[in-house]
């Protein structure tokens, strides 16, 4: 950073029209934006040069700016739009699966939660509401809600005052027999509206969102060979005056078109349609687009993959491993994922090419202990995707992360998929984690211990030189319980089990994580959740961090 005489990082407050400067050295950069009251960061990238913004919406921070001699940077901007209050998830009672709300109070001061459950039709089936200690946080039965059914799906409305201090996910628990449960955590954070729009090369906007998909059956069992990879896309109209239509479009690898649908949902209506498995195509991945008519609509959307293998269908289980990502616009700046071959790990790279021109995409492998492992260029096509090995190169048991930047600054899509397996080659249990931005001077995340959950924070170092970092860990009450200090050296990660390094007590104990950092934009962080007892050991979730 930018440092004054007395070593504080140098701020500046933009005028009346929006505009800031500063003086500096040559060197490499990033400018952190910190939104005033009442309003948030828009999604990056939503036009072109001089027009977008380019803050992360959850660190407020820019890409790395290489300043030369004699260059004046007129285009590093941010964009903001206002902030609602206003957050709202997708539930499903199919399956016997278990709905939590979990919420994090970023403020100091308690925050009042009134929440809303409509159904599949967009109707008001019930209503309740909650307090969040300030710095506290709440796990919140849907299940237990006023007209919750388990033969229905739809939208939860979360509304908070103050705004600006709840972040959250909704966490989905599938019963697999034996009292077992499957995990997947979805971000509270909206698709949807101006923080969606953003510009192709061509000029035209849209405010589409993108997954992946894949069907090939990752089980190493010559038994699951035929048996398919289900995969359901979840889509809800979040306006509630208006019907609105979507267009799903699945391309294959090569970004050729496969598949055209319509969809028309009513004001708050959702829907789940089959979305890479109703063709009966095995051994295939490519790419999800949903596009509304209306650019200027909010709406959400998510991916299911459901994955069976011989024994859960004879045991009458849902799915043998399940995973969920959130639909998303993707990015045209770096993005980082964790890599792994813990535990004989199979960690895959899932990336696509969100526009309809050629990009080329730079791929950089660093390992915990040793550094830089690797640097690739691939070349991909419009709506194009290729799965790359993670953790080429890397010894058994190695961990660290994969920088991704696509050259040209076209928007990717990029998911770090990783498969553990049992000793008859099936799996034991899947994960995935989506690319995202470097953490800021401060974040926020969750623990929790439910069914003896281990806690594991994931953190590299992306930068050269030392990076310093405190984490606390607070009660559901907001009271610090623990806390824990640690040095990176350049380029360099760390697994930290936080039930040791925090004393965390085991058992059902939630709260929340605080991380203060030295050195913004140098840190990637992510808590695994691991489930462990005699019989089985899984990763259930991956937590992300927030900005504070």
């Amino acid at each position: 950073p930018i440092l004054d005489v007395f070593g504080n990082p140098v701020t500046t407050v933009t005028d009346a029209n929006g505009n800031y400067i500063f003086f500096v050295p040559p060197g490499d950069y990033i400018v952190e934006f910190t939104p005033p009251p009442g309003l948030s960061l828009t999604t990056p990238f939503a036009g072109g040069t001089g027009a977008d913004s380019n803050a992360d919406p959850l660190s407020g921070r820019s890409d790395v700016i290489s300043v030369n001699s004699g260059d004046v940077i007129t285009d590093i901007d941010a964009g903001v739009i206002p902030e609602s209050g206003l957050l709202q998830v997708m539930w499903n009672g199919f399956c016997d699966q278990q709905n939590f709300l979990s919420l994090v109070n970023t403020c100091e001061g308690e925050a009042f939660v009134a929440v809303e459950l409509f159904g599949m039709a967009g109707t008001s089936l019930g209503s309740d509401g909650f307090t969040v200690p300030g710095f506290g946080n709440i796990d919140f039965a849907i299940n237990d809600m006023p007209g919750f059914s388990e033969f229905d799906f739809g939208i939860l409305n979360a509304l908070a005052t103050p705004t600006g201090c709840l972040a959250g996910d909704m966490g989905l628990f599938a019963p697999i027999g034996d009292g077992q449960f499957f995990s997947t955590e979805l971000s509270m954070r909206n698709l949807g509206g101006e923080s969606q729009l953003f510009s192709l090369s061509d000029g035209s906007s849209s405010n589409a969102c993108y997954a992946a998909f894949n069907t090939f059956n990752p089980s190493l069992n010559p038994e699951d060979s035929n048996l398919p990879v289900t995969h359901w896309l979840q889509l809800a109209n979040l306006e509630t005056e208006s019907k609105e239509t979507f267009t799903v479009n699945r391309y294959d690898s090569t970004g050729a078109l496969i598949f055209n649908q319509q969809i028309t949902l009513d004001p708050g209506g959702r829907t789940d349609i089959a979305a890479g498995h109703e063709d009966a195509v095995m051994n295939r991945y490519g790419l999800i687009q949903v596009i509304p008519e209306n650019a200027g609509i909010e709406y959400t959307a998510q991916i299911f993959r459901y994955g069976v293998d011989q024994l859960s269908l004879e045991l009458e289980h849902l799915s043998s491993f399940n995973m969920a990502e959130n639909c998303s616009t993707g990015s045209g700046a770096s993005q980082y994922v964790s890599v792994s071959n813990g535990a004989n790990a199979n960690n895959w790279l899932e990336l696509q090419n969100l526009s309809n021109v050629t990009e080329t995409v730079n791929v950089r492998l660093y390992s915990n202990s040793s550094g830089e492992k690797s640097s690739r260029s691939f070349e991909l096509e419009p709506y194009s995707s290729l799965h790359v090995n993670a953790v080429e190169g890397f010894s058994p048991g190695e961990s660290g992360i994969a920088e991704v930047r696509p050259v040209n600054g076209m928007p990717i899509l990029v998911t770090s998929t990783s498969y553990l397996y049992e000793a008859d080659g099936r799996v034991k249990t899947a994960f995935s984690s989506t690319g995202r931005a470097l953490l800021g001077s401060s974040a926020v995340s969750s623990f929790n211990t439910f069914r003896n959950q281990l806690n594991w924070l994931r953190v590299y170092n992306v930068r050269n030189g030392e990076v310093s970092a405190k984490i606390n860990a607070l009660s559901q009450q907001g009271e610090v319980i623990g806390s824990y200090n640690f040095t990176l050296g350049s380029k360099a990660g760390v697994d930290i089990n936080l039930a040791e390094a925090l004393s965390l007590t085991a058992g059902a104990q939630i709260g929340q994580l605080q991380f203060q950092i030295s050195r913004p934009g140098a840190l990637f962080a992510e808590i695994a959740r691991v489930e462990h007892n005699a019989d089985y050991t899984r990763i259930i979730e991956i937590e992300t961090f927030g900005v504070r």
